[in-house]
């Protein structure tokens, strides 16, 4: 799990948690997910500092104290697998810490306060399609993008 905290002049730091995926990493350590919420959180004004936790059972306790220490307004869960498989505990952490959670759509039963994009159940079914149409030559850059509308 990777937590983020950003500093804004008036506020105390935001926090942002999700996993690397540490074969897709950069020199700094980031895996693209990480890269792109902390390109968004700087466009924003937003400084991040990361909190790395490792392994499929991470210590989530230690992590809360951390991000309790921090002064945190309030988490960002990322839609990773580390997060997927302790979203409920992070959830009851988080409102235990009376900091505010946004989990991604996919997470919408851990009782995070707010969830934000598409689930990967919307998105998943369409991966076959664009499969198969690369393996049968066509390049990537000319396949259609496929939005998807629904709300949950």
């Amino acid at each position: 799990m990777v937590c983020y905290s950003f500093t804004v002049s008036d506020l105390h730091p935001l926090l942002l948690a999700g996993l690397p995926a540490h074969s897709l990493a950069d020199a700094s350590g980031l895996a693209p997910i990480e890269r792109s919420a902390v390109a968004a959180s700087r466009a924003l004004g937003l400084q991040p500092h990361l909190l790395k936790l490792q392994g499929p059972t991470p210590d989530l306790p230690s992590a809360f104290k951390t991000i309790a220490d921090s002064k945190a307004e309030a988490l960002l869960v990322l839609e990773v697998p580390v997060t997927l498989n302790h979203r409920k505990q992070v959830a009851v952490m988080a409102t235990a810490q009376k900091l505010p959670s946004m989990f991604p759509a996919a997470y919408t039963d851990a009782g995070g306060l707010i969830s934000f994009g598409t689930s990967v159940l919307d998105t998943w079914p369409g991966v076959p399609m664009y499969v198969d149409k690369i393996l049968r030559g066509a390049k990537p850059g000319d396949l259609p993008v496929h939005v998807i509308t629904r709300v949950i």
